[in-house]
């Protein structure tokens, strides 16, 4: 049986912190950059994604103004670099601006995918719904497509 991975959930500030002594992937989400610098050491892989932690925006909202709501491109990037990494890194570390919505969603999403199992994130923190469903939706939607020749 395969070690699990491990999960890290961080706030951008703390993301900046974070540091493995084993081999570590990052997914960094911030509604708009810049980027925290996050250590090199140990580190495999990094994402960056820009989107706004929202589940749906009303066409009058201030914040309807060009900036980013998650959709099925960030999805599918998120699936091809878990899967890209899945056998280099032992850990992620996924954050966002405060780590209490879109990254839980995140990390939800995937030990949904690999572990069947999703309740700890559901247990301790508030997952954005949308992201959560959509990649969960993403991979499912891929499972069920024939292969393309």
């Amino acid at each position: 049986m395969t070690n699990k991975k491990t999960f890290e959930v961080r706030s951008r500030g703390y993301a900046k912190e974070f540091e493995s002594d084993k081999p570590w992937a990052a997914i960094s989400v911030a509604t708009e950059p810049p980027w925290p610098d996050l250590l090199e050491e140990n580190r495999v892989g990094l994402l960056q994604l820009e989107f706004m932690d929202a589940e749906f925006i009303r066409p009058t909202s201030k914040w309807s103004n060009g900036l980013a709501i998650f959709n099925e491109d960030h999805a599918m990037q998120i699936l091809e670099f878990v899967s890209d990494m899945w056998d280099k890194a032992e850990v992620f570390m996924v954050h966002c601006d405060a780590g209490l919505s879109r990254s839980p969603a995140i990390a939800a999403a995937i030990e949904k995918i690999y572990y069947d199992d999703d309740s700890h994130w559901f247990n301790t923190k508030t997952p954005n719904m949308l992201v959560y469903r959509k990649i969960l939706d993403v991979e499912y939607k891929n499972l069920d497509s024939p292969e393309e020749s």
